[in-house]
């Protein structure tokens, strides 16, 4: 096996067994820091990913050991909008997070479940999306056909555009999963 195929993860029970579940604290995510940097990602553009709701408990997390958002606990991006971070890591939340868990049902099985469960620390130097040739630079909006009026076909809904890529992962390693969290 190649060692850059095995993204790294985070346990944060700690336990072998599976069925036990904790709350996320600030010691998962500076584990995950730790897995991420001894891979070599130490310099690279990182965010954690995670539910809005998972934001919003690492927020109160912060404001806890008092380094809150006026102290500089934010970063700003191209655009000019904030967002909280966490040793100057980004914390982005979606709201497609909280059905993405991973759960440890036993001490050789890790399975994926429909609960919060999980967080992540993503490597973007290592991601990038690849457009197939010629599509991506017309962006023609996807119209209607036949009884179907583009107003109302679901693949138009927020704008998309007729634009066909792949979100490709250069390498594994670098990526780390934080699971068996409790839900928020």
């Amino acid at each position: 096996t190649q060692s850059n195929l095995n993204a790294g993860a985070v346990d944060a029970t700690g336990e072998d067994a599976g069925d036990t579940r904790v709350a996320l604290d600030l010691t998962h995510l500076d584990s995950a820091i730790t897995v991420s940097n001894k891979r070599g990602a130490k310099q690279s553009r990182r965010v954690f990913l995670m539910s809005e709701e998972r934001v919003d408990a690492v927020s109160q997390l912060l404001q806890a050991q008092q380094r809150f958002m006026s102290t500089g606990n934010t970063v700003e991006f191209d655009g000019g909008f904030r967002v909280l971070a966490y040793r100057r890591i980004p914390i982005i939340g979606s709201r497609f997070m909280d059905t993405c868990g991973i759960i440890k049902s036993s001490d050789t099985t890790t399975t994926p479940g429909d609960t919060d469960a999980s967080v992540f620390l993503l490597d973007l130097d290592n991601l990038f999306m690849a457009y197939v040739a010629g599509v991506n630079a017309t962006h023609t909006p996807v119209v209607g056909g036949g009884s179907t009026t583009p107003t109302n076909r679901p693949d138009l809904q927020g704008g998309y555009y007729k634009s066909y890529g792949v979100l490709v992962m250069k390498r594994f390693d670098t990526q780390v999963a934080i699971f068996n969290l409790t839900n928020v």
